[in-house]
């Protein structure tokens, strides 16, 4: 095969974020005891890698998955919800393994990938407000500072009138 290594590119499309597991754990923040949870988090993503091959261009593509742990207010009920503003991907290595022979069926490839992300974790949890109000009434009308409406000037030359005014109503 024939190409140059550092012209390999790659892009990233963001999955689906699965949420494994979350634990409490005690923290003490500003000297008090407080229960967080520790979750953890499997992020999916369609990785493209991009290869120039004697001047056409092969794409492959993967699917990979990476994991993290997050520490949140997220006790069991609520909603875990990631959400990426940027993700972006370059490959650090690559190596092609060839066997010599002609047909491009037996190269095989390693490939070291990097994935950087930009991302919004919150827990959410569904609530019903309630607000205290005593019964209102219509609220009186409010004096206006605008004018009254008043017709603009007419043209009787381009626009008559047929009923012997002078042009305006």
């Amino acid at each position: 095969m024939d190409f140059d290594t550092a012209d390999v590119t790659c892009t990233v499309t963001p999955g689906v974020v699965e949420v494994l597991e979350r634990n409490n754990r005690t923290f003490v923040i500003d000297g008090v005891e407080t229960i967080l949870q520790v979750v953890n988090l499997r992020k999916n993503f369609d990785v493209t890698i991009s290869i120039p091959i004697n001047g056409s261009m092969e794409l492959v593509e993967l699917e990979f998955s990476r994991c993290e742990q997050v520490v949140l207010c997220a006790p069991e009920g609520t909603e875990v919800d990631v959400t990426y503003s940027d993700a972006d991907c370059f490959v650090c290595t690559f190596d092609c393994n060839d066997d010599g022979t002609d047909t491009d069926e037996l190269a095989t490839f390693d490939a070291q990938i990097t994935v950087r992300l930009c991302q919004s974790i919150q827990s959410s949890f569904p609530v019903t407000v309630e607000f205290l109000a005593e019964f209102c009434e219509p609220r009186d009308v409010l004096p206006t500072p605008c004018p009254t409406p008043v017709r603009p000037p007419q043209c009787p030359i381009v626009f008559p009138d047929f009923n012997g005014g002078n042009g305006e109503a």
